[in-house]
């Protein structure tokens, strides 16, 4: 039961309890959405870190294609000076490989962690509706003695009341659900 019964209309209320903010918005008399997030100070502090850090490389990369740019068109290209890097250059484009290539190797593994966590997930909510639904099938063939005769099974998976129960079962798991014949039809 949600907390907000004295909420009226198309009004919200929010609540933070510990690390948890929680969203209550009454669309109507019957009707209530709830949002809950979940803080975590850690993560939010990694993630601002990272996008500093991000923007801290652009900016050094753009800076040191801008001083390519202008030294090229200064003509140090003649000199030799453009061509020569020095002990500090050489540091600094070292620093800058190694912290791209990071980034780039961790942004490509995070990606793909999450891609596999989302389909397995995918997978585990859609073999439960299966689970649940094949068990449901099983029971209500039980209930009405189809399993007595060819006959019966026939006669009961041609009822409308047996399409009707397929149909309230595919909705309550929110999958689609279909039943075929030995022909396939």
């Amino acid at each position: 039961t949600l907390k907000n019964d004295t909420l009226k209309e198309q009004h919200y209320a929010v609540y933070n309890n510990n690390n948890v903010s929680e969203l209550y918005y009454k669309i109507s008399d019957k009707r209530t959405i709830v949002v809950v997030d979940n803080h975590n100070q850690l993560v939010e502090m990694a993630t601002l870190f990272s996008y500093l850090f991000g923007i801290q490389i652009l900016l050094a990369i753009f800076i040191l294609v801008y001083q390519l740019y202008l030294s090229y068109f200064t003509s140090a290209l003649s000199s030799g000076k453009f061509i020569r890097l020095t002990l500090r250059r050489r540091v600094h484009f070292s620093m800058l490989a190694v912290v791209l290539v990071s980034f780039l190797i961790i942004g490509s593994v995070t990606i793909i962690f999450f891609t596999k966590q989302y389909k397995t997930s995918n997978a585990n909510k859609l073999m439960s509706a299966m689970q649940v639904s094949k068990q449901s099938v099983q029971d209500y063939l039980k209930r009405e003695n189809a399993y007595d005769s060819d006959y019966r099974f026939d006669t009961v998976n041609h009822s409308g009341r047996f399409k009707d129960f397929i149909t309230v079962l595919a909705n309550g798991q929110k999958i689609d659900i279909n039943i075929f014949d030995d022909r396939g039809l």
